[in-house]
This record gives structure tokens, sequence and C-alpha cells, in this order.
């Protein structure tokens, strides 16, 4: 039918968190804030990133 099967329905996978580092600077290259936008979206939509708390940017 083409819908994925669990294979191991009571083991779930280690919860990760992602980090961004770069430099301070006054002016942020356009590509590392699309970046950081992107990210910060993509998460925001992800009810398994709030119990991880609030998503914010420097």
């Amino acid at each position: 039918s083409g819908r994925l099967v669990a294979r191991l329905p009571e083991w779930s996978p280690q919860v990760l968190g992602i980090h961004a580092g770069y430099a301070s600077r006054r002016q942020m290259p356009p590509a590392l804030r699309a970046l950081l936008d992107f990210l910060v979206e993509r998460m925001a939509a992800d009810p398994h990133w709030d119990e991880a708390g609030p998503l914010a940017l420097a």
C-alpha cells in the first residue's frame, strides 16, 4: 500500500537539539539570515520542538 510500517513500536529515537552559532556582526549576511529564519520556521511548526522551550534569534 506504500505506507510505512513501524517495526519497533516500543522504541523511539533520542531527541536531539539543534544549535546555530555565528560571529557577531552589525550586518548579518543574507544567506545566514535566510537559513536561521528557515530553521526557526520549520521547527516552530513541529509541536515536538515546543517541549524544549521557545525558539529565538539574537
